[in-house]
């Protein structure tokens, strides 16, 4: 939670993830209390999970793995106490709360820094494809523009493409989840959020490059 108030932007969305996830049991409410309740032990080794992952969370000061324990130890307590017809309502649910949690600074990094060069690269693609005089190297821009001025930009981190490579598999999911559509269907979605997130990034940048190439 303390990173949702943060100073950093990324993880402004966190307060509206708990609400969309109540929303999602909202629209399956008919199907969740007509669902059939009963224990079930099957739960007891799910728990059993989220409880040692807590315990290894705590042992190596690893937030990440504590928040994540929390998510499979609320799984495993609905498959206890109300049984597999519940908990396959409910998993999602419980799961999407994934998309609020912060990633802790050492993940970030490694994965924000290959996206700024990526996002430098795809962008460098485009610019000189449409005639830009454009030099890369690692995350830097040269862009020259029609009138010869050099222009040095640099892909930072803020736009190494983290927001939206978080937002769009979280409404691919939520979407996937709510329409009524074959599995195949929504496997695709998700897995194509990943890649369109990825490529509207570098669009994005390349956009910037154009505006400083016709400056």
């Amino acid at each position: 939670i303390r990173g949702w108030f943060r100073s950093d932007s990324n993880w402004s969305h966190g307060p509206l993830i708990p609400l969309f996830c109540f929303y999602l049991l909202f629209v399956r409410r008919d199907e969740i209390f007509s669902a059939s309740r009963k224990v079930c032990l099957w739960g007891l080794p799910v728990l059993m999970l989220g409880g040692s992952l807590q315990m290894f969370a705590y042992w190596v000061k690893n937030p990440l793995s504590a928040q994540i324990s929390m998510l499979i130890l609320s799984f495993g307590l609905v498959l206890y106490l109300a049984g597999p017809q519940l908990a396959k309502l409910t998993w999602l649910p419980i799961f999407f709360m994934l998309f609020a949690f912060p990633v802790p600074d050492i993940y970030y990094t490694r994965i924000a820094l290959p996206l700024q060069r990526l996002a430098a690269s795809g962008s460098s693609i485009l610019l000189t494809l449409f005639g830009v005089d454009v030099f890369a190297v690692a995350s830097k821009l040269d862009v020259t523009s029609v009138t010869g001025q050099h222009y040095p930009l640099v892909v930072a981190e803020a736009c190494s493409g983290m927001r939206l490579l978080m937002a769009f598999p979280a409404l691919a999911v939520a979407t996937a989840y709510l329409e009524s559509r074959p599995l195949w269907h929504r496997v695709v979605m998700v897995v194509l959020s990943i890649p369109i997130a990825i490529a509207c990034n570098i669009l994005r940048v390349t956009i910037t490059g154009v505006m400083y190439a016709i400056d």
